[in-house]
């Protein structure tokens, strides 16, 4: 449940949200902009950010309460946390190293290939930096199955443009020419990230490929994948495949291979008031830092609302485990 004054806080920090990243103007109100951002609908946010949680019915003509699944959207998108934080950021070696990468990228314009273990953090510190940079980071989540017209579409909607046309080449153009202009102006070039990279197949990648040598130097493109990303690229290129050796020659001087993680999860468990036996317990059963995030933060926050301790017996029960007598 959000309180009337929880309401309010996040009103007032989507207006100072919306003003540090220059929404507001004397011309602009922010509005559009921040529900572009979130993805939250234009009349909610509009009548939010005037502090007003109503709206009216177009079929009734009565007054409704916003739902709070909106309120919640705006917090989570502009990095408010609303609830007690079981699982607060940490500096590990892998998301200190993937940041320092994209802000590199970001201020030089220049192409990566991130490469980094599967559960070490890649999309969380995407998700911080977008949010540190919401007009110039658009961000990309790459399947398997996606088709060039898929991908178009996906960049279209992260930057919040429309990518009409007939063919293939007719709609990268329109974004291509978007972003090229984007990246004339100091301080405001972006940069275009594909996460989940190692999905990517031949004709996405040769539509990359096009996309770098129109918006090369005035707009980043950053990859982001597992190893499985260079083996594909290294496999396509050996075995000759259509634009793919000019890709792979584009994009090599930008492959970067993040540290691998700490297995013993020492960055987060350190601090942890846990006895060793319950520490070593997670440890066997995690192999990343996803993983420890789906068995930790549950459990805790299960045993809160049950008003108990969190102990490795607790936690044993949870996930049924053998309990240790």
């Amino acid at each position: 449940m959000i309180t009337l004054e929880q309401k309010r806080e996040i009103a007032q920090a989507c207006i100072d949200y919306a003003t540090a990243n220059g929404w507001v103007s004397d011309k602009t109100t922010g509005v559009n902009q921040m529900a572009t951002f979130t993805k939250v609908n234009v009349m909610y946010v509009s009548h939010i950010l005037r502090f007003d949680f109503t709206y009216k019915d177009s079929k009734t003509g009565e007054n409704k309460e916003i739902a709070e699944r909106w309120f919640r959207q705006l917090a989570e998108c502009i990095g408010m946390k609303l609830q007690k934080e079981y699982w607060p950021h940490v500096d590990t070696p892998q998301y200190n190293a993937i940041d320092l990468e994209l802000r590199e990228s970001l201020a030089t314009s220049a192409t990566r290939v991130l490469i980094c273990e599967s559960g070490s953090g890649k999309t969380y510190t995407v998700d911080r930096f977008k949010k540190e940079f919401p007009n110039r980071v658009f961000v990309i989540t790459c399947h398997r199955y996606d088709t060039v017209n898929d991908l178009i579409d996906k960049m279209a909607e992260a930057m919040g443009r429309t990518a009409e046309g007939k063919s293939i080449g007719r709609r990268l153009t329109i974004l291509n020419v978007w972003l090229y202009t984007q990246g004339r102006f100091d301080g405001s070039k972006p940069v275009i990230i594909f996460d989940e990279a190692e999905n990517l197949t031949l004709s996405t990648f040769q539509a990359l490929k096009a996309m770098y040598d129109t918006i090369n130097w005035s707009c980043a493109i950053v990859l982001i994948g597992t190893d499985q990303l260079i083996n594909t690229m290294e496999r396509l290129k050996n075995k000759n495949k259509q634009g793919m050796p000019q890709f792979y020659r584009r994009f090599k001087a930008g492959i970067r291979y993040i540290t691998p993680m700490d297995r013993d999860f020492n960055v987060f468990l350190a601090d942890k008031p846990f006895p060793v036996a319950f520490k070593n317990t997670i440890r066997s059963l995690c192999e990343n830092y996803g993983e420890l995030h789906d068995f930790l933060v549950p459990a805790m926050r299960e045993a809160d609302e049950m008003g108990v301790p969190f102990t490795e017996r607790f936690f044993r029960m949870k996930y049924q485990l053998p309990i240790k007598d």
